[in-house]
């Protein structure tokens, strides 16, 4: 792991965003989640078996800004590898379920339509306005900040459009396809260079 450690330090450029899902709590029952798990493959690149030793496994790097979402799993991440002040943006927060968030998938109307960019009832936040505030953030950092190394903790829905921002549509749109994994790490380099599409 070690040298999986030391391949990934040397990849990194000056000028690089590193966006960083730290993975997800899956729930047992209405009121109580399973053991957070750290996904197998990211386990087997880095030895990371636990969301709490990802500081020591980026100790090396030096992030001159760090956000993260709000929401207790992201910012926790981002307090577990560094000790940066941690700036707390709203636009970083999952997709908002209206009167269906926390209940369980099972337990939601059988009609509703989440991948529908239209879909808002039951005060689901659509994907349109989803997708804005995340290209509004990544609009802001890599106009303010092109010149530093930022480390977003986040979620992820939230990840899906960030790859977006950076790589453009899915050909197939296949937006699911996008998602991140537990614990995977994303980093896009000279950022100022970046081209995206902003439909």
């Amino acid at each position: 792991y070690i040298n999986n450690r030391k391949n990934y330090l040397n990849s990194i450029n000056d000028n690089s965003v590193t966006i960083l899902f730290s993975g997800n709590t899956y729930q047992r029952s209405a009121d109580q989640d399973y053991p957070y798990s750290v996904n197998r493959n990211f386990y087997y690149l880095t030895g990371i078996n636990q969301a709490n030793i990802i500081k020591e496994k980026l100790k090396d790097i030096k992030f001159d800004k760090v956000f993260s979402s709000p929401l207790k799993r992201a910012y926790e991440t981002a307090t577990l590898i560094t000790n940066n002040p941690i700036i707390k943006d709203n636009r970083l927060i999952e997709r908002f379920g209206g009167e269906l968030e926390g209940k369980l998938s099972k337990d939601n109307p059988k009609d509703i339509r989440y991948n529908d960019p239209n879909e808002n009832r039951y005060g689901i936040e659509n994907i349109l306005d989803f997708r804005k505030r995340i290209f509004d953030f990544f609009d802001e950092i890599t106009t303010k900040y092109q010149d530093e190394n930022i480390l977003v903790a986040t979620h992820a829905g939230v990840s899906i459009y960030a790859k977006v921002y950076f790589e453009g549509e899915p050909i197939n749109k296949d937006y699911e396809s996008l998602k991140l994994k537990n614990c995977e790490v994303l980093t896009y380099e000279n950022i100022k260079k970046k081209l995206y599409n902003k439909k």
